[in-house]
């Protein structure tokens, strides 16, 4: 991803016992001022406002009490290096499962998988 872009992040595919609760962080590169859209809803967006990582996680948690994390590396880049994202680690309980997708423009699910 390159500095100045809107980064959509969902959750949307995340399984277990309904209702879904989700809770979202960032980690971000030093000087930067980006926020998380909610930190408590399936989707999130944020402004990768400078170079560097940025590190979002995702925990859901079901009506049962299971949780289930995943983490997305994104490498905010100029617009010559355009920078990266990876799936970093996913942690799944036997009772659920946890998706993270990058949404590209438009909506079109980019899986990091």
């Amino acid at each position: 991803m390159t500095t100045g872009t809107t980064v959509t992040l969902s959750g949307a595919s995340s399984t277990g016992t309904a209702p879904l609760h989700y809770q979202w962080t960032l980690s971000k590169p030093a000087g930067s001022t980006a926020q998380l859209s909610s930190s408590t809803s399936e989707s999130v967006t944020f402004l990768a406002d400078g170079v560097g990582s940025y590190i979002v996680t995702l925990l859901v948690t079901d009506a049962s009490g299971w949780g289930s994390t995943d983490s997305v590396l994104g490498s905010a880049g100029s617009a010559a290096s355009k920078g990266s994202l990876a799936d970093l680690v996913t942690c799944d309980s036997d009772h659920g499962d946890v998706d993270l997708h990058y949404l590209e423009p438009g909506g079109t699910i980019f899986d990091l998988n």
